[in-house]
């Protein structure tokens, strides 16, 4: 989500005042080239389906009927999805907590991918385990009905370690990691070890088969990198679908008609699920991180003699950082203060006037 500033002026006792407003509506597909998969979460999901708001058709369907995600506090003040655990799976002797997850059935325009990028912002919960599976599309080729189909395949997914990792499977080996991200867990280790995080993170990938590289991104800036030696990568399933907060395994996305989805499920939250079938650049992907915000306006009135205060809108659970300069021209922002966290009603700041001075200030959210 890109941030962008459209500045309103305000003269307050010789004194200039600007808010940056970043730009908080959807980003189309004609200023995002290459986006195919886009779950923000902004819309209505309660229903059963997930909306793909860039415009390609990727509807994310409810496969079972008792078990479906909820509304939650997402990233930058937006709405985000929740999974949580809630029982036992009952159509398989593998007995693993259950949770909810999405199936993506039109698999047009990412099932083949040469070059591509694959993003979502997590937070794990208390009920993730060293298998939850954040995207999955890969099969083991020694397992699969169909070996062949699933040769370079992928998965996105704790691979029995604390940390996430994305995974493919060739024709070769059982599977390969191409790169992980760091382990960001409250305690990996220990005989009761806790695999969830306090906070949102980003993850991302970006990929070129051609090129023969993969960047694993954190929090908008690169973590790791490595070869990828496969001619393309690929959405494998005997039905094909892809799984997001289970495993796919070699199953239908249909609960209780086969054995599958029977592990890996996810616990805890997730937005803003992206897929691209072109390699962002580094400074696309921490745009990504950048905040998006609410369309608001950062207030300006007096409080009194040689101070001016500072009002905005806010919400709970989304934090709020005040930064200014004195010359757009270097648009060198420093923090007013630290970052506030949101009440639900006003928050504010007050500031010095300084006679014959210039200064431009604006409000953003922050991770």
């Amino acid at each position: 989500m890109s941030l962008h500033l459209n500045l309103c002026w305000a003269a307050l006792a010789g004194m200039f005042c600007s808010c940056g407003l970043p730009d908080a509506s959807a980003q189309s597909t004609t200023n995002s080239p290459g986006l195919k998969l886009w779950f923000d979460f902004e819309e209505d999901f309660s229903t059963g389906q997930v909306t793909d708001v860039s415009g390609n058709g990727h509807t994310g369907y409810r496969f079972c009927i008792t078990n479906w995600i909820t509304a939650t506090n997402g990233v930058f003040g937006g709405t985000g999805a929740a999974w949580h655990t809630n029982g036992i799976v009952t159509n398989d002797t593998v007995v693993e907590p259950i949770s909810q997850y999405i199936g993506v059935t039109n698999l047009a325009g990412i099932a083949y991918l040469t070059n591509g990028t694959i993003s979502l912002w997590a937070q794990f919960g208390q009920g993730s385990s060293a298998s939850t599976m954040m995207l999955d599309a890969g099969y083991s080729v020694q397992y699969a009905t169909y070996p062949s189909l699933a040769s370079n395949s992928w998965s996105l997914r704790r691979s029995y370690r604390p940390y996430l990792s994305f995974i493919v499977f060739d024709a070769t080996a059982e599977q390969r990691t191409l790169v992980d991200w760091p382990t960001d867990v409250v305690q990996p280790g220990g005989p009761n070890p806790d695999l969830s995080t306090t906070n949102f993170h980003l993850y991302t990938i970006t990929f070129s088969c051609p090129s023969n590289q993969a960047i694993a991104y954190y929090d908008g800036q690169p973590f790791m990198t490595n070869s990828i030696d496969l001619p393309w990568l690929r959405i494998y399933c005997s039905t094909p679908w892809l799984a997001i907060g289970t495993m796919a395994h070699d199953g239908t996305p249909q609960w209780g008609d086969d054995l599958y989805p029977h592990s890996g499920f996810f616990d805890g939250r997730m937005d803003d699920i992206r897929i691209y079938n072109r390699t962002l650049s580094a400074t696309e992907v921490r745009a990504l991180y950048t905040p998006a915000i609410l369309s608001m306006t950062l207030h300006i009135e007096r409080a009194g003699p040689g101070f001016a205060r500072l009002w905005w809108n806010t919400r709970t659970g989304t934090s709020y950082q005040i930064e200014s300069c004195q010359d757009l021209t270097t648009v060198h922002w420093s923090p007013v203060g630290s970052p506030q966290a949101g009440t639900g009603t006003n928050n504010a700041v007050i500031v010095p006037l300084v006679e014959q001075e210039t200064a431009f200030y604006r409000v953003h959210l922050v991770p």
